[in-house]
């Protein structure tokens, strides 16, 4: 088992994140369990440069969009397997955000305490998981809560993306062309809230149904399909060519 310890340098957009709004020193937490200790840099030992998901991961460590975690015995792993976390979408979002020069970034503060369970967010991924609730990218359930470490599922995730797609460009359009999401297998277990949402990243090219037809939207998102959608995100903006949308590669 991995051991589960805050790493003593965090990286500079960690560094740059917590400038304007730094947590006082009663407000820091520790990493959740279910995390592992982020690395600010070097090449993953567990990503094949034959791997279908190369491409993408390279593309998030070189812009510091996700962070490597550090295993015992001085590997450096991305984990593409492992399932991701609401919080660590939102500190993913915010820091894409950061590069694309979104005002609101350094607007969001500590808007979270208002959530019942403000306390169980991970200190490093605190402001990512404020500015996405600020800028009511992410939001709270029916008790309230924000839920940072449970893992995100497919049909949430969907949502998550057309908010953050439309908040970056107000005018795009709702989906009106492409696969039609009643062509999946299991589209009539796709929640109401979600229907829309994924309509929309099916036609934005955002995310995509598996190989047997399904959408399985109750399942889990891994590390490196979160890096393959932040990926195709960016593919997706630089041949749109969004006035006034700053893009990552350009």
């Amino acid at each position: 088992m991995k051991k589960r310890i805050l790493a003593a340098g965090l990286s500079a957009v960690m560094a740059l994140s917590m400038g304007a709004t730094a947590l006082a020193a009663d407000d820091q937490m520790d990493i959740a369990p279910n995390q592992t200790a982020p690395v600010s840099s070097g090449v993953p030992d567990d990503v094949a440069d034959t791997a279908w998901y190369k491409a993408a991961v390279d593309y998030v460590l070189k812009y510091n969009l996700i962070d490597l975690s550090a295993a015992m015995g001085g590997k450096v792993n991305f984990e593409p397997e492992v399932a991701i976390t609401r919080e660590e979408v939102a500190e993913t979002i915010f820091r894409d955000a950061k590069l694309r020069n979104v005002s609101d970034v350094e607007n969001a503060g500590n808007a979270l305490k208002e959530m019942a369970d403000y306390n169980e967010i991970s200190a490093p991924f605190l402001q990512g998981v404020s500015f996405c609730y600020y800028s009511d990218i992410m939001k709270g359930d029916e008790q309230h809560k924000i839920n940072p470490n449970a893992n995100i599922t497919r049909e949430e995730l969907a949502a998550v993306l057309e908010r953050y797609y439309k908040y970056l460009v107000p005018t795009s359009a709702d989906a009106s062309s492409g696969m039609a999401i009643e062509e999946f297998t299991d589209a009539a277990s796709i929640s109401k809230f979600a229907v829309e949402p994924v309509r929309f990243c099916i036609a934005n090219d955002l995310l995509r149904g598996n190989a047997n037809g399904s959408f399985n939207p109750k399942g889990n998102v891994t590390r490196a399909e979160m890096a393959r959608i932040a990926f195709n995100m960016e593919q997706r903006f630089v041949a749109k060519a969004y006035e006034g949308l700053k893009l990552i590669t350009k």
